[in-house]
């Protein structure tokens, strides 16, 4: 065992260990992605904040959503934000995702047109909150599809997409013109990312510093010398 362990400090302060693969982000709130009954507008000044609740502190990763568009349009961008009330309070992190990779997922004829086409969104994030409610807002929807973007003023128009409501139980608001109205159902989104208070490895990231290496190695001949004077 004395052996095993002065092996094992050194293998660390070496640096030939073992890789230690990151586990896979789980669903931290998920307010249901299906079916869609309706939709809420994010684009042209309106915007939308719903609610979710964390039930551990928690890193999240990713938000996935269903967006409403017309047909054969894509979503290029949506600005989003996290926050402790709807379009208020305490902002948490926020962003332009502009990657997004539109996905198809079917086309909805029960709702009025042009938002008839359902696509799945995604972007990333790397945001650390703990237990508790916030407010996931999404608004200034850019779709370059059906657009025009002006040459001479060098601006984008934005729209038409809109957020899906779901059957979830968020509560959702929406924002126009500086005035905020409770929605009657919530949105189609699912948070990810990983529960409890840990440090998440990033793939690719640059292996620990050698003076923490050294540093658990000693601990190890420690407790090895401290084994070998009992006996």
């Amino acid at each position: 065992m004395k052996t095993k362990n002065l092996l094992l400090a050194l293998l660390i302060a070496s640096g030939s260990f073992v890789t230690i693969k990151a586990a896979p982000s789980l669903s931290l709130y998920n307010d249901n992605l299906k079916p869609i009954t309706g939709y809420y507008k994010i684009y042209g000044g309106a915007s939308v904040s719903d609610s979710f609740i964390l039930k551990r502190d928690s890193t999240l990763s990713s938000v996935d959503f269903i967006a409403l568009t017309e047909p054969g349009s894509t979503l290029e961008s949506v600005d989003w934000e996290i926050t402790s009330k709807p379009f208020g309070g305490q902002t948490f992190a926020k962003g332009i995702a502009d990657n997004l990779g539109s996905v198809l997922v079917t086309k909805n004829d029960g709702l009025q047109s042009p938002f008839t086409y359902e696509t799945s969104e995604s972007f990333n994030l790397n945001t650390l909150l703990p237990k508790g409610t916030y407010y996931l807002q999404l608004g200034n929807a850019i779709d370059l599809a059906n657009n025009v973007v002006s040459v001479n003023s060098n601006t984008q128009k934005d729209g038409p997409v809109a957020w899906g409501e779901s059957t979830g139980k968020s509560v959702a608001f929406s924002e126009y013109q500086q005035n905020i109205t409770l929605l009657k159902g919530g949105n189609a989104f699912d948070i990810k990312g990983f529960a409890g208070k840990f440090v998440i490895a990033t793939p690719g990231a640059p292996a620990p510093p050698l003076t923490a290496c050294l540093a658990f190695a000693a601990v190890l001949v420690l407790q090895a010398l401290k084994s070998r004077k009992r006996a």
